[in-house]
């Protein structure tokens, strides 16, 4: 139970910043009294062999948008939590659906999933968090380029 704490401040820190990101990346000559939405899409496996990660990842940042929305003020955060059922080919359908909403950012879990699903995201550019636990994760990070935003140590 030591890794819940750390998974809810893990999940505050990743909506915060994907928010502020999005809205600092808009225009700022919005008027104020306008509020600013911002589209989260999420692709996790929340049934089959990987639930266990994916519903506490959705559970923790549950936990943070509450927090969130009392201090956020103008902007408002809209998730729309998908089942990927621990399977990559739903995970690409799931993609394919949820990308038709024009989400401002995506995230996806775990590492099969989240594979399968990088090349749709990338095409639209979208900022992409990814929750993969995995022992060798510099493997995947050389695999997929710019898409995680973590680089390989020389040796």
């Amino acid at each position: 139970m030591k890794r819940k704490p750390l998974l809810i401040l893990a999940c505050v820190v990743l909506l915060a910043g994907g928010a502020t990101f999005v809205v600092l990346r808009r225009d700022v000559t919005a008027p104020p009294s306008r509020s600013q939405i911002v589209r989260v899409a999420a692709n996790l496996p929340l049934t089959g062999a990987l639930a266990v990660y994916g519903v506490e990842v959705r559970d923790g940042s549950e936990l943070a948008l509450e927090r969130l929305r009392t201090a956020a003020g103008r902007v408002e955060i809209r998730v729309d939590w998908q089942d990927n059922a621990s399977e990559p080919r739903t995970a690409v359908t799931v993609a394919q659906r949820q990308l038709l909403g024009n989400p401002d950012i995506y995230v996806s879990g775990v590492k099969p999933e989240s594979m399968a699903v990088i090349p749709l995201v990338r095409e639209r550019a979208l900022p992409h968090f990814l929750w993969i636990f995995d022992a060798f994760i510099r493997f995947f990070v050389v695999s997929c380029g710019q898409t995680v935003v973590r680089k390989r140590h020389p040796q």
